[in-house]
């Protein structure tokens, strides 16, 4: 690393951020000298956020005849961290940003983000593998 204060190379080659800057990464072949390559790191501030998804329609939660909220969607809004220049980071996992909702009390938040992670275990995959599976949609699958 041409610059030590920005980023450090730890282990098998994870580069992690120290302070803001940039630097060069140089890396060797300890059999052939000859054999290297380079890369710019730079390690810089977030600047703005923007929405993965920009609109999101949630089904609408229920009272029953007990006074009980039934049914509802729970959605998982996520935002992708850019830098000065509207570059994207890859990796944000230390940002915790906090929401919060202005208008009609239509919405509410889950704040514990692991809590409803645990409650949402299901992947895109996951979903495709249950639609096929429910024998309602089996006359559109053969239709298709």
């Amino acid at each position: 690393m041409a610059d030590p204060s920005i980023a450090s190379v730890q282990g098998s080659a994870i580069v992690r951020s120290l302070s803001v800057g940039e630097t060069q990464l140089v890396v060797r072949d300890h059999q052939n000298y000859h054999n290297w390559a380079s890369i710019t790191v730079e390690v810089a501030n977030m600047h703005s956020f923007e929405w993965v998804e920009e609109q999101a329609e949630l089904r609408a939660s229920e009272i029953n005849k007990q006074g009980e909220v039934t049914g509802g969607e729970q959605r998982i809004l996520s935002l992708t961290a850019l830098d000065y220049q509207g570059r994207k980071f890859t990796n944000c996992t230390a940002v915790d940003p906090d929401y919060s909702v202005k208008g009609d009390d239509q919405v509410s938040l889950e704040h514990d983000y692991f809590k409803t992670m645990a409650k949402h275990r299901h992947s895109k995959y996951d979903l495709v593998k249950q639609y096929i599976r429910d024998e309602s949609n089996r006359n559109l699958l053969l239709i298709k």
